[in-house]
Formats: structure tokens, sequence, C-alpha cells
């Protein structure tokens, strides 16, 4: 109770915070409400005042928590899905579509695109072969494609054409 006595704010943000706070899988309804120090009736109530239900609050931290590791680089989707507290990456693929609307493939290959953009402006001696690799692409061809989808030109125009305009600084 003492926690609770020296919380402020609205229940739902005081959830939001402590679903953000928490590493690994979120704690299920009836463990948030025993953190919080009030019953779990009370929690769904005041999260269906405000519109919300305790499943979107958790899925909201959950795919906040998927897009920064995503965008680490260091993990695979298992290792991301795992950390994340999927028991089985179909289910985190699922869900991440849901929320997204993207597919795991399709997102992270944007990642990596969108890091070769980087890449290719701030490393000007980088041959667009070692920069395909560098960033998760296992073959040349496939980086290609995926890029001239994604940019709508190969990413030796994508250098050439944004280099010219300055837009980024070739320089570190």
């Amino acid at each position: 109770r003492r926690w609770r006595a020296n919380q402020e704010g609205p229940l739902p943000e005081r959830v939001r915070a402590a679903l953000r706070d928490g590493e690994g899988a979120p704690p299920d309804l009836a463990e948030m409400a025993e953190r919080l120090a009030v019953s779990a009736r009370t929690l769904k109530r005041h999260l269906q005042q405000a519109g919300l239900t305790y499943r979107e609050l958790q899925d909201e931290v959950r795919y906040r928590r998927a897009r920064k590791l995503l965008s680490d680089g260091t993990l695979s989707i298992s290792e991301v899905a795992y950390a994340l507290g999927y028991n089985d990456v179909a289910n985190f693929s699922r869900a991440f579509k849901r929320h997204t609307g993207s597919t795991l493939v399709r997102y992270k290959n944007q990642l990596r695109v969108d890091l070769a953009c980087q890449m290719l402006l701030t490393r000007p001696e980088a041959k667009v072969a070692e920069i395909c690799y560098d960033v998760g692409f296992s073959n040349l061809s496939n980086f290609n494609r995926h890029f001239l989808k994604l940019k709508g030109m190969s990413p030796s125009q994508f250098r050439t054409t944004f280099a010219a305009n300055g837009v980024f600084s070739t320089t570190e």
C-alpha cells in the first residue's frame, strides 16, 4: 500500500509506466494489479473507463520493445520473440502483423535498407556489396531487389543522387 500511496496520476498511465519499465514478458492482469496495490477488478474497471484493455497496453509495450530489439540488429527474430515473452515465433509474428500491418520479414528488410541508405552516404569508400553484407543481407541480388522495391532506385543510383545533392555529409 505504501507504493500505491506514493504514486500519482491516473491508473492507466501507471500501468503503462510499469509495463514500460519491466523486463521480459509483461505480467498478467492479476500480477499487475498486485504491483499497483489494487484489485484486479479495480484495475480492469479503471482501464475500461479509459477505453482500454490490459491486453491492448501489453501489446503496445511489446510492440515498442519489439521495434527497439529488431532495430538493434543483434538478435534474431526468434530471440526477440522469446525476449518479449512469446512461447512461439509464429505467435509473435502474427501479433506483430496485427499491430503493424506488416510482416516481420518486411519490417526487418525495411530496417536493413534504411541502414544501408545511411551507410551508402556516410561511407563513400565502401562498396555496395560490403554494405549489403554489413546490414544483414546474405545475397547481393536479393539486397538490390529489396532496395529497388523500397527506394525506387538501385543502391548505386541512391548514393550518386543523394551524395551529389549534399543531403548527407560524407565526412564523419
